[in-house]
């Protein structure tokens, strides 16, 4: 009981510590846990579209309730998710016109795009094809403009909500 005490004060302490600083730009130990995979399925709504600089809710992570024509700025954080992302989850909720995302390949929404409906995620995305297990090799949608064809893990620039 001490151990898992003293490590949940630890977790407090960098949560708290990294809110007085004004948000910290990289995950913590508590995010990449809070957002693990294997609890996504599970999780509440929150309305957002999430989105991490690397695999499995590590490094950068960044959140939109609305659309966004650029990612290279993060509302709540300071740095870039554009063409960055190796890990994303629709956490939307339900709503018959807007609960699925448009990933565009280029600013504006524009040129090639594939669409991740609500409460699917992709942790492990890749650009290796084929791509190494576990991971995922998912792509633009063929004849959508430049870029179609192409592995969207690192190549997100815009999105905007929708319906599939």
């Amino acid at each position: 009981m001490r151990r898992i005490l003293s490590r949940a004060a630890v977790v407090a302490t960098m949560v708290l510590a990294a809110t007085l600083a004004g948000g910290a730009a990289r995950a913590t130990e508590s995010d990449a846990s809070r957002y693990a995979p294997q609890f996504r399925a599970a999780a509440a709504a929150d309305g957002l579209l999430h989105a991490w600089e690397h695999q499995h809710a590590g490094g950068l992570h960044c959140t939109w309730e609305w659309l966004d024509n650029n990612w290279a700025n993060c509302d709540n954080t300071a740095g870039s998710m554009k063409n960055k992302a190796s890990d994303l989850w629709n956490n939307g909720y339900p709503d018959p016109n807007y609960d699925d995302v448009w990933l565009h390949w280029e600013v504006n929404n524009t040129e090639a795009y594939v669409c991740i409906g609500r409460g699917t995620s992709w942790p492990a995305l890749t650009r290796t094809s084929p791509p190494p297990a576990g991971q995922q090799r998912i792509t633009f949608w063929a004849n959508t403009g430049r870029g179609a064809g192409e592995p969207i893990a690192d190549n997100v620039a815009s999105h905007e909500w929708g319906s599939c």
